[in-house]
């Protein structure tokens, strides 16, 4: 941290600390808007409003399991319209598909799945 912090000549936002701390190669120059940079995260945590295509992605890359401890949360498709069990029923039913591709794929790969009658 303190060499990029030397690097770049000033303090660090947090979301470039992340970022830093995840890099591939931590001696490669960081030039803002022009640098490409690899990561190596420690974890991933999706929502399911976009983790069908992340996980449509991972299946195509023949990998066996996940890298890293992974969770999908299901609870970005349920809409606030009366109130919470009633719009937690609805969103159950209204995605009941996507639910349970997301938790069948999360049990194959070795990801943990939150379930929206759960959290």
């Amino acid at each position: 941290m303190a060499n990029a912090r030397t690097k770049l000549g000033r303090q660090l936002t947090y979301a470039e600390k992340v970022l830093i701390n995840h890099l591939d190669s931590p001696n490669q120059p960081l030039e803002r808007g022009s640098s490409y940079v690899d990561l190596r995260p420690d974890r991933v945590a999706m929502q399911d409003a976009t983790a069908q295509m992340a996980w449509l992605q991972f299946m195509t890359a023949g990998l066996d399991k996940v890298a890293v401890p992974t969770t999908t949360h299901a609870d970005h498709l349920i809409q606030a319209k009366v109130e919470g069990k009633h719009d937690l029923l609805t969103a159950s039913k209204t995605n009941e598909e996507v639910y349970d591709f997301l938790e069948s794929v999360c049990a194959k790969y070795g990801a943990g799945f939150g379930n929206p009658e759960v959290e």
